[in-house]
Formats: C-alpha cells, structure tokens, sequence
C-alpha cells in the first residue's frame, strides 16, 4: 500500500523534472551503470546538500542513486589529465594547501605546442565542480555537472580561456 502511494505522488514529480534534467545533457543510464530507467528525478533525499537521482527501473520499482559528484570526487580528480575538446586539456595537479580545492591547469595544445595556457583552482559548488581561471573573469572556465573518474568520462560545459564572456561549449571529457 506505502509503495503504490509513493509511486503515485512521485510520477508527476518524475515527468516535470526528467525535462528539466535533460536540458543539462545527462546520460542517466550512463549515470546509472546501464539499469534500464524509465523516469528519474533529482533530489537532496539524504540532507547533505548535493541531489540525487531518484529513478524508477523497468519493474516500477523506485530507487535512488547517489550524485553526480560526491564528496570524494575532487580527490579522485588529483592527478589527472582529462580531454575537453581535440585540442583543450585540463590537468587535476594537486591539492591547495590549507584549502580543499585542487590546484588545475587548462591548455590549448596543437601538434605538441601549448598555445594557451591558464591555471587556477577546482572547488565543489551547489553539486557542481567548477574550475576557476586565474585572470578569468565572470563565470567559471569549466563547469562539470557530472565526473565518472572509474569510467574516465566527465559532463558540462567550458569556455575558451582568452574569451571570457563569450565562446561557452559543451563539454564531454574524456581521461586521458
């Protein structure tokens, strides 16, 4: 009896919301580790201030699986280097001492050559990992909404260093 009311209240809270998230380029069953869904929903369900995704699988059954990114996930990222376009690099070096966020370098690189390079921080913001540019105005240079550091992929958005109030792309990184 519990189960039909919790599924009957969270459908039309499912559809709503499975519109809003697909605007944000999420590949859910990629998220999900490939279980089939059938309607998902994000939302903080343990408190900790960071979504997560609320889903039901092809059974009807509604599960909930933990965020996009995680308390740990900037620790993962120490030491990596990831591919955000052809040409655009963003290396994870270490951590800020005494701060949590980790210290990054952005390049744009051409047959071995770095023509642009800029380095700056990577913090954890309202769920979002955001990388911000020394000498980088405005908004951050790298947005990421959702890092898999096992599955070597990474989701969001980022803009060319030299411009910063124009040029944004989207963003699906690779490790490299």
């Amino acid at each position: 009896m519990l189960s039909n009311k919790i599924k009957s209240s969270f459908l039309p809270l499912v559809i709503f919301s499975s519109c809003v998230a697909a605007e944000s380029e999420f590949v859910i069953e990629d998220i999900l580790d490939g279980q089939q869904v059938s309607h998902f929903a994000l939302g903080d369900t343990d408190g900790d201030g960071s979504d997560e995704i609320i889903f039901m699988d092809q059974y009807g059954n509604v599960k909930i699986a933990k965020n996009l990114t995680n308390p740990n996930t900037l620790n993962m990222l120490v030491n990596t280097r990831w591919s955000l376009s052809e040409n655009w690099k963003l290396q994870f070096l270490d951590q800020a001492y005494p701060s949590t966020d980790i210290r990054v370098a952005m390049t744009y690189e051409h047959n071995g050559n770095v023509f642009k390079s800029g380095t700056g921080l990577a913090s954890k913001k309202d769920g979002k990992i955001e990388v911000n540019i020394n000498g980088f105005s405005g908004n951050p240079a790298v947005t990421i909404n959702y890092v898999s550091v096992a599955k070597g992929t990474m989701k969001g958005s980022y803009k060319d260093i030299q411009y910063s109030g124009s040029r944004s792309y989207p963003m699906n990184a690779r490790k490299e």
